[in-house]
């Protein structure tokens, strides 16, 4: 395993919830056993994780679908999920960060540079950023210039303003496939993509899960994004055990998305 790799981690919603929107505890728990792992071994860690609106929809009722449900939802769903990832990092003696970001923190240079040099001290002082949009102030009626639409996209964004090597996108799925293994049964993993074509686009299939917003389509936007820099990229099961571990030990987890493009720091 290489020492000092700055990786993200991107964790989606249907990773960390169930059908009801609850969070599952001991997918979190896997997933911090696993990255404490890496942290030991020399890596640097950033988690983007979705959830916040699924979290909030597991902890209180709220009929509708408006701007002001999905604020609501997210504000109360935020706290819930990082006081998950902040007692089971406690375990290991690890301390976390929350880092709530918009599309505008990253495009205004002065503030993607203060993000950027907070983000450089945590991660030099042993500290887990865990990373997501500010649903509250970034959600659907916001024009598409001034949010990401979903935390693929992010992550993405996350990997390249904070000099990453590797973006891995964990989701419910083995990686990219074919088809939807949710909408077919011809079902083939794609395990290694050297360039992503237009027929590598027309698999992407439709979007996600009731609680998330982004589907395959957008993981792919993600690694086209990072693997155009120089960063190397994954899709892998984020239920599978030790899938984080087995990618960074080289073996066969998910798709590896080969970089095209030169990395610079």
């Amino acid at each position: 395993m290489d020492k000092e790799k700055r990786i993200v981690i991107k964790v989606g919603t249907a990773v960390l919830t169930g059908t009801s929107g609850v969070i599952n505890e001991g997918v979190i728990k896997k997933l911090v056993e696993s990255t404490v792992k890496l942290l030991e071994s020399g890596c640097q860690i950033i988690i983007v994780t979705s959830g916040a609106i699924g979290a909030g929809m597991g902890r209180i009722k709220l009929y509708g679908h408006s701007l002001r449900h999905k604020q609501a939802l997210a504000s109360i769903g935020q706290l819930h999920l990082m006081n998950i990832y902040d007692k089971y990092f406690s375990r290991h003696k690890r301390l976390v960060a929350q880092v709530l970001l918009t599309k505008d923190d990253l495009d205004n240079h002065s503030r993607c540079i203060n993000a950027k040099h907070t983000m450089e001290t945590l991660l030099k002082s042993g500290v887990v950023p865990i990373v997501n949009e500010n649903d509250t102030v970034a959600v659907d009626e916001l024009p598409k210039d001034k949010k990401f639409g979903d935390n693929d996209i992010l992550s993405a964004e996350v990997a390249l303003k904070f000099d990453a090597d590797m973006l891995i996108i964990l989701t419910d799925v083995e990686g990219f496939c074919t088809i939807d293994p949710r909408f077919g049964k011809e079902v083939k993993l794609i395990k290694e993509v050297r360039a992503i074509t237009g027929d590598l686009e027309k698999c992407a299939g439709r979007a996600g899960s009731q609680r998330g917003t982004g589907g395959m389509i957008s993981k792919l936007q993600a690694m086209k994004m990072a693997t155009s820099k120089g960063i190397v990229a994954y899709i892998a099961n984020g239920r599978k055990k030790d899938v984080l571990l087995k990618i960074l030990e080289g073996k066969s987890a998910g798709t590896k998305f080969l970089p095209r493009g030169k990395k610079s720091r």
